[in-house]
């Protein structure tokens, strides 16, 4: 491509579309400029299909060195999502996003304005990605590994590798909800701890410069979320926080009722008839009709008898669940 694609001004909302040609191309738009280009430059290229809203649903993609951080990067106001191209087969659809994507550039490649994590296209992989200087060290320390996905990061190796590729990173660009979000930290509050006494109008990143505790447990109480972060409190806070009571006798009462629904309905039976059968009766019926309950279900699918699935441990039980969720997929 030889110069940059004219946006069709949209409200970022598909029209209905037939099967064939059900796919689309929409950008983010910056609204301020910022370090990686000048407002309404675009910030994230994607492709969408038909019935999809991107203004109206969240888009997380994964951030943070260990991928488990996640930020929504739909941008708040409306005007600053468009449809590049619109009514296209798949296939077109891919091959516009990766020209795009390349075209434009990667913030984390240092090529360009993109906060995209992949090239796009049907090759592109979504969420989190490793820094190269990770890639290596990863795959070896996953070989034989049938349970973990991620980097020992307590290995001395890992630390210097990260500590090193840390002074060249380049942070991703903020959406308007990231301003604001810096905005409210800036706000001025006063606090009071038992111990160490009274700040008056310090906001949420001085606290953390003065405590040595983190910004977002001062934002979390001036905002509400909780009642106190390392015995400090909030004396003005923007929203009082409230303890939600959780009627847990009520929450099981209900999941037991769901669970009798389904196991009743595995018989062909009501809830009364199946509430009026012992649970040797249930039994039987289960092994007359052919029924397997999950936990069969599940010590078949492992490959383990019943009785020695039974002594596993409820942790045990998930780590080889997600080990054949794998293998399968």
């Amino acid at each position: 491509m030889s110069s940059k694609p004219s946006p069709v001004a949209g409200s970022g909302h598909p029209p209905s579309y037939n099967k064939e040609m059900g796919c689309y191309v929409y950008a983010y738009l910056r609204g301020q400029s910022d370090e990686y280009g000048p407002a309404g430059s675009p910030y994230y290229i994607g492709k969408g299909t038909s019935g999809t809203s991107r203004e109206s649903s969240k888009h997380l993609q994964r951030i943070g060195k260990k991928g488990t951080g996640l930020r929504d990067i739909v941008p708040s106001d409306e005007r600053q999502i468009i449809i590049l191209k619109e009514g296209i087969l798949e296939e077109e659809a891919y091959t516009l996003e990766a020209e795009l994507i390349s075209f434009y550039g990667r913030v984390d490649k240092k090529t360009g304005c993109l906060w995209n994590l992949n090239e796009g296209g049907t090759g592109g992989q979504s969420g989190y990605q490793y820094p190269e200087y990770l890639r290596d060290i990863r795959r070896d320390q996953l070989k034989g590994n049938n349970y973990g996905s991620r980097v020992d990061w307590s290995d001395p190796e890992v630390k210097l590798k990260h500590a090193e590729g840390m002074k060249n990173r380049v942070m991703p660009p903020k959406t308007a909800a990231g301003y604001a979000a810096d905005e409210n930290l800036k706000i001025p509050y006063d606090w009071e701890h038992q111990e160490k006494g009274k700040m008056i109008g310090i906001c949420c990143i001085d606290m953390e410069r003065e405590t040595g505790h983190d910004q977002s447990g001062f934002w979390r109480v001036a905002n509400g979320k909780s009642g106190s972060t390392n015995g400090w409190i909030c004396l003005n806070p923007r929203k009082h926080w409230t303890r939600k009571e959780v009627d847990t006798k009520a929450l099981a009462e209900a999941a037991a009722r769901v669970r009798t629904q389904k196991n009743a309905e595995s018989l062909g039976l009501s809830v009364d008839e199946y509430n009026a059968l012992s649970y040797s009766s249930r039994s039987r019926l289960r092994k007359k009709l052919g029924i397997k309950s999950e936990i069969e279900l599940d010590a078949e699918k492992a490959g383990i008898a019943l009785a020695d699935w039974k002594k596993l441990t409820p942790w045990e039980r998930k780590v080889i669940r997600a080990r054949l969720d794998d293998e399968e997929s």
